[in-house]
């Protein structure tokens, strides 16, 4: 049985303005040394590298590695930072925290880690959100956003697959009523995504607010009528979950850990198969029985996905790292 609450006396976070330049000597010797000034038991490294020479009691979590998949979706330097730290981090440490089996998987294929030194803690989502009906027409008009649109929401970046929605959505826009929202701060390596836009023959119905404030996202979630989530590649993906704590049907890609992340209670396809795309934003949008099911499937779905939950497996990797 795991024990809760923790004795929030013994648990210390440490937070330190290890951006740039300063990040790899940090992760190699400034946390190791406040660990030790501290007679940590253990030290949980939360994003992915630790220190090169194992530390005792030493926790790696691991979001994903996308890094080795896909390379040119990160700056050089900090693709081959991660090349060389990581896999040397995590064969040197006593646990390995996943955010998902997908992940868990990886890590083994990839890294050799045996599965028995990983534990899997599926994220949570945040009370914030939740239905937000009577915010809706307030976000609708702080946006300048239409009656009815389907919504993305994130960094627009390659990973997020926006090009191929465009067109997806292009295909099929004289036939459905929504207008499609592509809402979050640009990323880098936008050109893919410009160019989408620029040949798209609906380009008057793709809306860019920019960045959603936190106070709004649940209010803009509740709003749409469909939340789309084509990424390439998740080592958990969050934000579907959190459309369908909204109530917010969803429809998402089959692949990396989404189909583990959102069950039987979305719509999923191939996040490159421009044709599977546009027919389920087609269903989606004509079929309201069909949004209705989706979002009632979403709302149970995504009680199962809670932060104690998620501690709670956090807890028993640290326990293991104490053994």
């Amino acid at each position: 049985g795991m024990a809760w609450p923790v004795e929030t006396d013994r648990v210390r976070y440490l937070e330190r303005d290890a951006g740039g330049a300063r990040r790899p000597w940090f992760d190699q010797f400034g946390a190791r040394r406040l660990a030790r000034s501290l007679g940590a038991d253990v030290i949980n490294y939360p994003a992915s590298v630790g220190p090169l020479t194992g530390l005792p009691g030493l926790v790696l979590t691991v979001h994903d590695l996308d890094f080795l998949r896909h390379p040119e979706w990160f700056a050089a330097n900090r693709a081959r930072y991660y090349r060389f730290a990581v896999g040397r981090s995590a064969r040197r440490a006593k646990r390995i925290i996943a955010d998902s089996r997908a992940t868990a998987r990886d890590v083994t294929e990839r890294l050799g880690i045996p599965e028995s030194r990983i534990d899997v803690a599926h994220l949570g989502v945040a009370p914030v959100f939740r239905p937000r009906p009577e915010q809706v027409e307030a976000v609708r008009a702080r946006y300048r956003l239409p009656g009815r649109f389907l919504l993305f929401m994130g960094t627009l970046e390659p990973r997020k697959n926006l090009a191929r929605l465009v067109e997806a959505y292009s295909r099929v826009a004289e036939e459905i009523k929504p207008d499609l929202v592509l809402a979050g701060r640009a990323g880098w390596h936008g050109e893919e995504l410009r160019a989408a836009l620029d040949v798209s023959s609906c380009r008057g119905r793709i809306h860019l607010p920019g960045f959603i404030a936190e106070e709004d996202q649940a209010a803009l979630l509740t709003a749409a009528d469909a939340f789309l989530w084509p990424s390439l590649f998740e080592g958990f993906g969050l934000p579907p979950l959190e459309a369908m704590a909204c109530g917010t049907p969803v429809l998402t890609a089959n692949t990396s850990s989404l189909p583990e992340v959102v069950g039987e209670a979305a719509l999923t396809v191939a996040p490159t198969d421009l044709e599977a795309m546009a027919d389920g934003i087609c269903r989606l949008a004509r079929d309201g029985a069909l949004r209705e099911r989706l979002a009632r499937a979403g709302t149970l779905h995504a009680q199962h996905f809670t932060w104690k939950r998620c501690a709670g497996h956090v807890l028993v990797a640290y326990r293991k790292a104490c053994e």
